[in-house]
C-alpha cells in the first residue's frame, strides 16, 4: 500500500464546511474553496476513498477465486480490476 493508511476522516473549515481530509498519521489532503454543495460531497468522496479501494479489491478476489455466481463473475471482476488500476496506477 502506498497511500496513507485508512480510515480518512473530513475537516470543517470556519464556514462548517469541509475543506481537508486527514488520517491518524496527519494531513492528506487540501480542498479548493467551492461556493456550492459539491465541497461537501467532493470531501466526503475523497475521505472515502481507501474503503473503496479495499472493497473493490475484496470484489476482485471473490470474483477471481469464483466465490460469485458464473453470470456476474467476470463482469464484477472487470470492473472492480479497471477501479484499483485507476486508483492504484
Amino acid at each position: 500500500m502506498k497511500h496513507t493508511p485508512a480510515p480518512w476522516h473530513v475537516a470543517l473549515n470556519d464556514r462548517g464546511t469541509a475543506n481537508e481530509i486527514w488520517s491518524y498519521d496527519g494531513w492528506v489532503a487540501t480542498l479548493q474553496p467551492r461556493i456550492d454543495d459539491e465541497e461537501d460531497a467532493n470531501a466526503r468522496l475523497i475521505a472515502a476513498a481507501p474503503e473503496l479501494l479495499a472493497a473493490l479489491e475484496q470484489i476482485a478476489r471473490l470474483a477471481h477465486d469464483g466465490q460469485v455466481c458464473a453470470q456476474v463473475q467476470h463482469a464484477l471482476g472487470d470492473i472492480a480490476r479497471a477501479a484499483i488500476k485507476r486508483a492504484t496506477r
